[in-house]
């Protein structure tokens, strides 16, 4: 399956990353948009000076200190860490064992595992933060150029170390941009719930900038419809429009021998049907979500609502939709929230039709 070809958000992402360090950012944009696919690629193009440490907590259990720590690190054999342990301090010895074993693109920071069990411990010295400030300084000492990615940051939401383990990271993000300028950082989310909230930190206003990874315009989406060699263009743009995810389904079911038309109803026809289960569990279930330190019951009837102002627009203000339904709605994978331009809308054009159908 080839890269679908963005050559204007690879550009934009190069440029901040040609730069001096001096803000963190945050890459978001709608499910299966392509904000991961995007990120690789830019990756692989950097010159080799880069180092890029890519970290996705998508998938890992993260509900301890000690989880986000596994996450970060990979323990590795001891025996070359063993003579240099002999001849300097361990951290010291781990610095050194670290940037031996340290790739263009690394997905994880590789350290003994006799290291990786100080990190669990108090000490202020065997601070994790402190370890990845100082191997970040070692790296630009030697000329390269140190990147760190975090995928899915909204994983470590309810992690805790003498309080939010996100505090702490953000604080170390900032230094390593804002303060020291040793290390870009970026941070790729779906959850633009998240990202408001971060916004809202006055600790990093002026301290942190957004990207918008979207789905593609209708001008780039036929240029990959050709070359998925898709034969009912218009028809799949009212489908699925620019969703990258979704043209890659049709590809795949196409290569089985199913006609575009009926892959397309297929899809939509399952997609109906999840957002009708949703409605019955509100129905005839108790959901209720936690909302600024309070509980609140989704009632099926203001979830309609909500969903009925797309039936004849695509996107609405955020003032127009109660926040703890839309709320709802976007972890639910229905709605996209745009937290930079304050609107809302489907999160894609699948689930637009979707919500035309069922309400």
């Amino acid at each position: 399956m080839p890269f679908f070809n963005r050559e204007k958000e690879k550009k934009e992402l190069k440029a901040i990353l040609s730069g001096e360090p001096n803000v963190l950012w945050f890459i978001y944009g709608p499910i299966n948009s392509g904000k991961t696919a995007l990120i690789t690629q830019v990756c692989e193009e950097l010159p080799e000076d880069y180092i890029i440490f890519y970290i996705n907590f998508r998938g890992v259990e993260t509900r301890k200190y000690e989880d986000f720590v596994r996450a970060l690190f990979q323990p590795k054999d001891e025996s070359f860490f063993q003579k240099l342990v002999k001849k300097t301090d361990i951290i010291e010895a781990a610095l050194e064992y670290g940037e031996k074993l340290i790739k263009k693109i690394n997905y994880h920071f590789e350290v003994p595992t006799r290291v990786l069990k100080l990190f669990f411990q108090p000490e202020p010295e065997r601070d994790v933060f402190k370890y990845l400030e100082v191997l970040m300084k070692r790296l630009n000492e030697k000329g390269k150029k140190p990147a760190l990615i975090f995928d899915e940051l909204q994983m470590l939401k309810e992690v805790k170390k003498n309080g939010s383990v996100l505090h702490d990271l953000f604080n170390f993000l900032v230094r390593m941009t804002k303060e020291t300028h040793l290390c870009h950082c970026l941070c790729a989310t779906s959850d633009c719930i998240f990202i408001e909230e971060i916004y809202k930190n006055a600790h990093l206003e002026g301290r942190m900038k957004s990207f918008l990874v979207d789905d593609l315009s209708k001008e780039e989406a036929f240029k990959i419809y050709e070359a998925f060699d898709f034969e009912e263009k218009e028809l799949i743009w009212d489908y699925i429009g620019g969703k990258i995810g979704d043209m890659v389904l049709v590809f795949e079911e196409k290569k089985r021998g199913w006609k575009e038309e009926k892959i397309l109803k297929t899809m939509l026809k399952d997609t109906t049907e999840r957002l009708d289960a949703l409605l019955e569990e509100i129905e005839f279930g108790s959901v209720k979500i936690q909302f600024k330190g309070r509980e609140q019951t989704i009632e099926v009837n203001k979830v309609k609502e909500v969903l009925s102002l797309f039936k004849e627009k695509e996107e609405v203000s955020k003032r127009e939709i109660d926040p703890g339904y839309r709320n709802y709605l976007v972890n639910e994978n229905v709605l996209f929230f745009d937290p930079m331009k304050g609107t809302v809308r489907p999160q894609g054009r699948l689930i637009l039709r979707a919500i035309r159908e069922v309400v």
